[in-house]
């Protein structure tokens, strides 16, 4: 029988509450009976695995889906190629998504007090001579000069003093007046213009046009418009207006943000997968065509490609893995992908990237083939893509998707790993399918040296109703520690972990954006507690036979230290005797950091982003005989070793 990965879904709302839903039935925490014999929880220093805990474990997954990379993108303009909106397929509450606005013709007033307003205002989606994909914005101004019109859109945040750059392609017929660009406010008939620009005359031809705006105000609505202030026609194909402080074309804060959390790897792939064609996201972005993601349905403006990734991998400090489509791609293109991240300038596909501003190569390591993925066909194909990967790059190191027996027992040469997605809350499942997977390995003589990847996973994937908010939860939060724990313990076998997904994502993202702010989930913060905090030897932990508290230890020999990291789901306080077997304590008070809150439905929100926060404290190592572990919490411990 082939092996069937671990993907539960609920299929209903009661099916996830069922799941919780006796965790958070006390509000108030029962107080522990000091009098009661407190439990010991013994950490030896012998290592639990021969190999070290991979920092990749930590990772996050970037895919094309509904709100994730304008959430992340520094652009303030939405629909800037003028291709439309197309409907998003599943979402969560319209008063949770990231908000949309579009373009739409507007008229303000010249004329004197009490006059009307005669001109008209004309704005089409034109399918000729379009600057990139099908249509170009087409704007035409007719009647008495006694009015500016154009197209407007609204929702653009600005700070005062904040510089915005702004740029254009746009042609024109019959109009002898100068094209204005407005930052500002509409007031029915009228416009307060906040900060604009005065174009040159606009050519009959495709011509880019470029200025700096800088509002004096700060306005979380103010209004972009392009304006005519005589008849004629324009026609605008590519609009953008974008802070000057991004980071390559990233939010600054997005940026920070994730660095601060030291993911290891960010993987580039998903749903949407087999319908993208990487070569239509290299090359200059503006010549890029928007596309309808297929899975989800929403228009992607296709600013972020391939390059724009590995860069951001770069910039927040983390090993990108790249999903390759191996439906509708040959593995000759799969080849030229590769040679486009890694080749040298002087190959064909490496001077491309050389000429899209990159002249180094990425040097890009992970390789995955096809995303949730299985059956004969997939595996037929396997073989063939990864001798191509690995013929462009010998280096390369290529996963494949769902595991199978026929994967791991017949064709596991050809590969390097397996990956599993894990969306369900049940930590024990993950845990059997782990040791499942290491007696199948095991037990191959094929390719004893396989691994595995999570490539995906969470406690639910499923879900679009009210329910999915769970995952902005403390819930999460918990169970990502959980996660995080088993992954420790399979430190042999377990190469990488992706949690899904970095950005909004319908309440699964780690971090959730707004356009003018951002906050961490307790997801993230404890992820990012792991990450910081953690070292790479695992150690073995002795805990009573019925502990209801799900613990990990490990030691960091480069900062010499160990930590200790405790989860307690239930919703009593709960103490313990942490006692350091072995160890040789340094004269140091320990360092204590707890992730909790009143309830396991605890979220943060824009208006109370630290509901759920790290808090930090410092124990005397004696204390450790009274640790007290609160209710719906992550405690973690580190101290230091002589």
């Amino acid at each position: 029988m082939p092996h069937v990965p671990v993907v539960r879904v609920p299929r209903s709302a009661a099916a996830l509450v069922a799941a919780v839903g006796a965790l958070c039935g006390l509000v108030r925490a029962a107080e522990p009976d000091r009098r009661a014999e407190v439990k010991a929880i013994t950490i030896e220093a012998t290592p639990l695995r021969g190999e070290r805990i991979s920092p990749m474990i930590y990772g996050e997954f970037i895919e094309f889906i509904n709100d994730m990379i304008p959430g992340m993108w520094a652009d303030k303009l939405q629909d800037r190629s003028f291709a439309g909106f197309a409907d998003a397929g599943a979402v969560y509450r319209p008063a949770h998504r990231y908000p949309i606005f579009g373009w739409r013709a507007f008229r303000s007033g010249l004329g004197a007090y009490g006059a009307p307003l005669a001109g008209e205002v004309a704005f089409d989606r034109d399918p000729e001579r379009p600057f990139v994909g099908r249509q170009s914005a087409r704007i035409t101004l007719s009647g008495p000069r006694n009015c500016v019109g154009g197209i407007l859109q609204p929702g653009i945040a600005v700070q005062a003093g904040q510089r915005l750059d702004f740029q254009a392609w746009l042609r024109a017929k019959d109009l002898q007046g100068p094209v204005r660009v407005l930052l500002g406010r509409e007031y029915g008939a009228f416009f307060e213009v906040y900060a604009s620009l005065e174009l040159p005359a606009v050519e009959a031809d495709w011509t880019r046009y470029a200025g700096t705006l800088v509002s004096p105000v700060t306005d979380a609505n103010a209004c972009f418009a392009l304006a005519l202030s005589t008849p004629g026609t324009l026609w605008a194909g590519r609009v953008s207006l974008m802070p000057a402080d991004n980071v390559e074309g990233w939010r600054t804060d997005v940026v920070a943000t994730v660095k601060a959390s030291r993911p290891g790897v960010i993987r580039f792939g998903g749903s949407s997968l087999i319908y993208y064609h990487w070569e239509t996201g290299i090359g200059p972005r503006q010549l890029r065509a928007p596309f309808v993601n297929q899975p989800w349905h929403n228009t992607e403006e296709h600013d972020v490609g391939i390059a724009e990734f590995l860069r951001f991998c770069q910039l927040v400090g983390a090993e990108p893995l790249i999903c390759v489509n191996s439906n509708a791609e040959s593995p000759a293109s799969i080849a030229h992908e590769v040679e486009y991240c890694n080749g040298a300038a002087t190959t064909p596909y490496g001077a491309r990237r050389a000429a899209d501003g990159y002249p180094r190569p990425f040097g890009v390591k992970y390789w995955q083939i096809g995303n949730e993925q299985a059956g004969r066909d997939y595996e037929d194909r396997v073989v063939a893509f990864s001798q191509a990967i690995k013929t462009a790059d010998a280096t390369a190191y290529v996963l494949v998707s769902y595991p199978s027996e026929r994967l791991i027992n017949e064709l596991g040469a050809s590969f390097d790993a397996i990956c599993p997605h894990y969306y369900t809350p049940d930590v024990a499942a993950c845990a059997a399918d782990l040791d499942h997977l290491r007696g199948v390995i095991a037990a191959s003589k094929v390719n004893p040296r396989l691994k595995v990847g999570v490539t995906e996973w969470n406690h639910t994937g499923g879900d679009w109703g009210d329910q999915r908010a769970w995952l902005l939860t403390l819930y999460n939060g918990l169970h990502v520690a959980r996660m995080l724990n088993l992954y420790q313990r399979h430190s042999d076998l377990v190469l990488m972990a992706n949690r899904s997904n970095l950005c909004n994502s319908e309440c699964s993202g780690s971090i959730q954006t707004s356009p003018t702010d951002l906050y961490c989930t307790p997801a993230h913060l404890a992820q990012g507690l792991y990450a910081n905090e953690c070292g790479d030897v695992p150690l073995r932990v002795r805990t009573g036979e019925a502990e209801s508290l799900d613990v990990m230890a490990t030691r960091d020999e480069r900062r010499g230290r160990v930590c200790v990291t405790l989860v307690n789901m239930a919703a009593e306080t709960q103490v313990r005797r942490l006692e350091l077997a072995g160890f040789d304590l340094a004269a140091q008070p320990a360092e204590v950091t707890t992730l909790a809150g009143p309830l396991l439905s605890a979220v943060n929100d824009f208006a109370a982003k630290d509901r759920v926060r790290p808090v930090k404290s410092e124990l005397d190592p004696g204390a450790l005989a009274q640790l007290v572990l609160p209710p719906f919490s992550l405690t973690v411990v580190t101290a230091a070793l002589r």
